[in-house]
């Protein structure tokens, strides 16, 4: 049986050297512990640690490139998620001309209970939530005609259904005046 020599990872030399590459490569301090971590797992996973060092020194160096080639990876990583994650976030989206007045907020909600009332009676056309939920994200007709195996015009015409029933409804309980529906492009 071969013997191997000691991983130093954990000897305080190697680690000051592998927290001063990570800070100084753009690790934040407070991600520092959980990086020193991972440097250190991947340098005693690596194979040519165990020929290659059998010193203090050695394993320095080797951590220190170890540590450098985390920090890049991390630094991609976190411009990646910054530039394409979308996802939740108690944050707001966008700035304040982008938001909602409280006006527009309490108008809003009769419309919003009145079409959950329908959605619970039943008296929309099939695929309404998923029409309406396209809708909100600004999708093209055409787009949402694909996703259900319906043609635009289809999709077009169950909108201005939605929309009736739901301003039908609305004035039906006195919720808010009547306003005709927006005209809607069919699509292809």
């Amino acid at each position: 049986m071969t013997k191997l020599p000691r991983p130093f990872v954990a000897h305080p030399d190697v680690v000051a050297s592998m927290m001063t590459t990570l800070l100084r490569r753009g690790i934040p301090a407070n991600e520092l512990q959980d990086a020193v971590a991972e440097v250190q797992l991947r340098a005693l996973e690596a194979r040519t640690l165990a020929t290659a060092t059998v010193d203090v020194r050695g394993w320095r160096r080797v951590c220190a490139k170890i540590a450098a080639e985390y920090a890049i990876d991390e630094s991609r990583k976190r411009a990646s998620r910054a530039t394409y994650h979308a996802g939740l976030s108690g944050e707001a989206d966008g700035t304040a001309a982008d938001q909602e007045s409280p006006h527009e907020v309490a108008e809003r909600q009769p419309l919003l209970g009145a079409l959950q009332e329908l959605v619970l009676t039943g008296e929309l056309p099939d695929h309404a939530l998923a029409i309406l939920h396209a809708e909100a994200a600004d999708a093209p007709p055409r787009v949402v005609a694909r996703e259900l195996g319906l043609t635009g015009r289809a999709v077009a015409r169950k909108l201005q259904t939605i929309r009736r029933v739901v301003r039908e409804h609305v004035e039906q309980r006195g919720l808010r005046e009547a306003r005709p529906a927006p005209p809607l492009d069919p699509g292809p």
